[in-house]
């Protein structure tokens, strides 16, 4: 019990230096914004409606003086920050008549990004309640006691919820987003899944990470995907209690893991590098999807950003896909070595 004091501890004050980095690097984003008038127009984008909007609340009750996308922009962001269903049927008024033309506006951005926003907006408010009914779902059948260890099914019934969650997040809209996150998640699983672990052992150690998902399940419920992004955005409070979760489940399951291989007399060095090389399989299963995609003027990065729209679309072009590659041979390496160097330790001992 002393430890898992101290391991809360270690996570709140993890999540407090987590938080405060996210937030510096979200300034100078902003910052970077403000002073490129090439990324600041109001496209929908996360950061770019979080830096207008301030902007434009000191224009009420009159709406900006702009183009039909932002219009509708400025519409459905009130709606988000204000509530009311007053601002709800004003953002549906405008998308349902301006659709067309929305769509075939020549003005920047690109036709794409215009219909991924719309289909963004269009499936928020369906997305909230499919997270809702999933989130009662799964801890309905989690309470039951039905979900053994010792069954196959309860691994693949975590990866559906996990699925489900990346799936809500883009607002049933980014299947580049799910396949990449979805795939990484299972190759970190099956990493994990060749350490000396019974597999009653491994699916233990993975609940605690199906918490993580279900409390970002949970959140898209109550606020929605647009939601969640402006709390982990705008919000201290709020980023700082999601990212607290997250740290307390990822320690949770770093616990379960370390208690399994020391019980199969693994050394504290073969737990680390055993562990680095099924890490490092996730980002490089990551890493190479992200790397190696490319679709028209979009590669694996600008793809992502297109489809979960977090900066704006000339940012997300400008984005180097060498990040991605880098990934990937991290992964690569991080396989290699934790994979030699968990053997060495085997046959040591």
């Amino acid at each position: 019990m002393p430890n898992k004091a101290l391991g809360l501890i270690i996570c709140l004050v993890l999540a407090a230096l987590a938080s405060y980095g996210i937030g510096y690097w979200i300034d100078g984003q902003m910052s970077q914004i403000e002073e490129n008038s090439s990324l600041s127009t109001y496209d929908g984008s996360l950061l770019g409606s979080a830096q207008r909007w301030a902007y434009f609340i000191t224009l009420e009750p009159k709406a900006p003086d702009a183009n039909l996308l932002q219009d509708l922009v400025y519409k459905y962001d009130r709606y988000l920050y204000q509530g009311g269903g007053d601002n709800w049927l004003a953002w549906r008024e405008t998308y349902d008549n301006n659709y067309a033309a929305i769509i075939a506006e020549s003005a920047t951005p690109s036709a794409d990004w215009r219909a991924q926003l719309l289909r963004l907006q269009d499936r928020a408010t369906p997305t909230k309640w499919i997270a809702l009914i999933g989130f009662i779902i799964s801890v309905l059948a989690l309470w039951s006691g039905r979900l053994k260890e010792t069954s196959l099914f309860t691994p693949v019934f975590y990866a559906l919820v996990v699925g489900l969650t990346l799936w809500t997040y883009g607002s049933m809209s980014a299947p580049f987003w799910c396949l990449a996150a979805g795939l990484s998640y299972v190759a970190y699983a099956v990493g994990l899944w060749f350490l000396p672990v019974y597999r009653t052992q491994w699916v233990r150690s993975l609940r605690p990470l199906l918490t993580i998902f279900l409390v970002v399940l949970a959140a898209i419920a109550w606020r929605g995907p647009d939601g969640l992004d402006r709390l982990l955005l705008e919000e201290g409070v709020g980023r700082f209690l999601v990212l607290s979760i997250a740290s307390f489940g990822l320690f949770l399951h770093w616990d379960h893991l370390a208690r399994a291989m020391r019980q199969a007399k693994v050394s504290v060095s073969g737990q680390v590098m055993g562990y680095i090389a099924a890490l490092g399989s996730s980002w490089l299963i990551l890493g190479l999807i992200v790397g190696f995609w490319q679709m028209d003027k979009y590669n694996g990065l600008s793809m992502l950003n297109l489809e979960l729209q977090i900066a704006p679309e000339a940012w997300g072009l400008l984005a180097d896909p060498d990040w991605a590659f880098g990934l990937f041979f991290v992964g690569f390496g991080m396989v290699i070595i934790g994979s030699i160097g968990y053997f060495i330790q085997r046959i040591a001992r």
